[in-house]
């Protein structure tokens, strides 16, 4: 009877040394799996599918910055002359693939040896748009009374269109040329549940939470790409610039960059404000920095 007795005992006590250090295991806070020290390497590929697969081909790679470090990075800026293809001649896509990974990784799922799915975070930004011909406003340079670049590029399209007979409401493809990538930097240990609702919407619809680790978002910054900017894509060249810039994006700057691209939407929804009028006022709160626009708010 005594035998039995110590045998129960031993197993109760050894239930509760397991149950002891599964709770100790147990994670408390969410994990970034990116560090303030990390060294990071940025990739922009372009490639007509949505999804990309050639990472050995070197005239898909765009842009290359080596070794930032995660929590210090500053911003980086780079422009280039994509060529023209057929495909987008006749109507097709392109898209940027913006990768950014821990130095000594690859992007490259079929890297296995150098591949860790924790190393690395991408996006995706479409360069093509479709939309109905753009017409000319009259902006002009103040200083030499001149017409801005892009209404002189207007005006040329519209100029041919007339010419060769197409239809005043044609739809087109456009060709977005910039493209503003920034990667969420946060270094905040947040206890699990009490991550801002927001930015955990953001991280699971990305698919880049898993359990309590995830990895940082790069967030393709839309508010800086004005409709206006836009150009045509027809034959008369062979290639089309694409300004490009990278750089760090505060998990609070962050929050409020996406209320404020909702806010705008809503806008435009209910209260009837055109697109002229909500790119304009997208322009004013973008580039103003944020404590002068919130000090010109208050007087």
């Amino acid at each position: 009877m005594r035998s039995v007795f110590r045998m129960l005992l031993l197993f109760t006590l050894l239930a509760l040394l397991y149950a002891a250090k599964k709770a100790k295991a147990r994670p408390t806070h969410h994990e970034n799996a990116f560090v303030a020290t990390d060294k990071l390497d940025l990739l922009v590929f372009v490639s007509s599918s949505p999804r990309f697969t050639s990472f050995n081909d070197s005239s898909a790679l765009i842009w290359k910055q080596e070794a930032m470090e995660y929590a210090t990075f500053a911003d980086r800026e780079h422009t280039v002359q994509v060529p023209i293809s057929k495909s987008m001649l006749n109507n097709g896509s392109l898209f940027a693939h913006v990768y950014v990974s821990k130095v000594g990784y690859s992007p490259d799922p079929k890297a296995l040896s150098t591949y860790d799915r924790w190393a690395t975070t991408h996006n995706i930004h479409e360069l093509v748009a479709y939309g109905e011909r753009l017409k000319p406003i009259g902006l002009h340079n103040l200083l030499s009374g001149e017409p801005a670049p892009w209404e002189a590029e207007l005006r040329r399209g519209a100029a041919e269109a007339e010419a060769s007979g197409r239809p005043a409401g044609e739809y087109i493809n456009y060709w977005r040329p910039k493209l503003h990538a920034q990667l969420l930097v946060d270094t905040e240990a947040y206890p699990i549940g009490e991550m801002p609702e927001l930015m955990l919407n953001y991280l699971h619809g990305y698919r880049l939470v898993s359990g309590h680790r995830y990895r940082p978002l790069v967030y393709i910054n839309e508010l800086t790409s004005m409709k206006i900017h836009w150009q045509a894509i027809n034959g008369t060249r062979s290639s089309l610039p694409l300004e490009m810039s990278f750089g760090p994006l505060p998990a609070k700057r962050f929050q409020w960059m996406v209320n404020l691209q909702h806010s705008f939407k809503m806008n435009e929804e209910t209260l009837g404000i055109s697109e002229k009028e909500s790119e304009d006022l997208r322009g004013m709160f973008v580039h103003t920095n944020p404590v002068l626009l919130y000090t010109t708010v208050a007087v």
